[in-house]
């Protein structure tokens, strides 16, 4: 009776732990098929973003190509550009032409000149009196004629230097010697 006895304990003993194993692997796989549908979910939700990202690529190069387009439509270009100083007689010179290269009609040309310090800033010029303490800044805009297509306009503007400072039509000048004014050319293309 006692070797029935043993013998049932241990067939309990480990039947319960073989049951145990059992919902343990059971939990396990559980776990396993819930991490599984997560990880479905993001991918859907990573597939769902990269649709989008591409949609917005496809959106963005159409643009670039629209934008392109325009630029190819109207353009202008400075040619010959010339400074002269004419202190004598109080004004600097800007002389050049612009040459409309696009394929459309260039309408409210503007010629932008930005006379610009060695620290890429804009001059701003002190005034003597009576306009002091005044300062002008060196910043222009001329407008121009408009252009038709492949036609060239010269141009000639001034700068008055009058009642300029001597620090301030220094300034100017080495901005001039130097090469750090910028003239751009503005326009609207029909």
């Amino acid at each position: 009776m006692r070797v029935v006895f043993v013998v049932l304990l241990l067939a309990v003993i480990f039947g319960c732990e073989g049951a145990r194993s059992v919902t343990e692997l059971e939990l396990e796989l559980r776990n396993e098929k819930n991490n599984s549908k997560n990880m479905e979910q993001q991918l859907i939700q990573k597939d769902n973003e990269l649709n989008e990202l591409r949609s917005r690529v496809s959106q963005l190069e159409q643009e670039k190509v629209k934008i392109s387009g325009m630029k190819e439509m109207g353009d202008a270009k400075i040619e010959e550009l010339k400074w002269e100083m004419r202190l004598d007689e109080f004004y600097i010179e800007l002389r050049g032409k612009v040459r409309n290269t696009g394929r459309a009609y260039l309408e409210d040309v503007t010629l932008k000149v930005a006379l610009r310090d060695e620290t890429d800033n804009i001059i701003d010029v002190e005034l003597m009196p009576p306009y002091a303490p005044e300062k002008e800044r060196m910043l222009k805009f001329f407008p121009l004629e408009p252009l038709e297509v492949g036609a060239t306009q010269e141009f000639k503007v001034r700068i008055s230097t009058k009642y300029f400072h001597a620090n301030g039509l220094a300034a100017v000048k080495k901005c001039i010697d130097e090469n750090n004014a910028s003239v751009k050319i503005l326009f609207r293309s029909k």
